[in-house]
């Protein structure tokens, strides 16, 4: 799946952004030791761990993809950060997202895969898309609907960063956060 990307479809039973195709994955750290991170905020590569153990966690929750895979089949790159708001869609307008989001990409090792067996309660679909097929779908506003975040991580950074994959070097570990709000 060397340089396509894994998006998903969220379930209908999802409380924020239902059936909308969004990104791979987002981690949701826990208040566990591995998730926790530096609470004081000075330590970048701590968080990163923290949010890379969180992803890993949520890898294997939401799409079925076994944690030994993650471990052994490729890498996960930290990109940066941003700042994102947004309300969500219910009738009620009760649900609504602000946060910093860290922003990783997992690039498999050429000649390896990953397993991904959905877990029906998070994941209504799933595919595997080149970037030209992704530009064309984010057109398509009658059959694909995308969530805020992913929408502003493509607008502003997404395809910078795909014609990169051969070199993430050159794009990963960016400290600043990105007011996106």
């Amino acid at each position: 799946d060397m340089g396509r990307l894994l998006l998903q479809k969220r379930a209908a039973e999802k409380i924020t952004f239902p059936m909308l195709w969004t990104n791979t994955c987002c981690s949701h750290p826990l208040s566990i030791d591995d998730e926790i991170g530096d609470i004081t905020n000075t330590n970048l590569n701590a968080n990163v761990e923290a949010v890379i153990n969180a992803s890993i966690r949520k890898l294997d929750h939401e799409l079925g993809i076994p944690t030994d895979e993650l471990q052994n089949n490729g890498k996960f790159h930290f990109l940066n950060r941003i700042h994102y708001m947004a309300p969500c869609n219910d009738p009620e307008n009760t649900w609504g997202e602000h946060e910093i989001d860290y922003i990783l990409i997992y690039k498999i090792n050429e000649g390896k895969s990953i397993t991904i067996n959905p877990n029906d309660n998070e994941v209504d679909d799933f595919m595997w898309t080149t970037k030209q097929d992704f530009q064309k779908m984010l057109t398509d506003s009658e059959n694909y609907q995308f969530t805020p975040w992913f929408k502003i991580i493509c607008e502003n950074y997404l395809f910078k960063w795909w014609d990169q994959l051969a070199d993430l070097s050159k794009v990963e570990n960016d400290h600043n956060i990105y007011r996106m709000i």
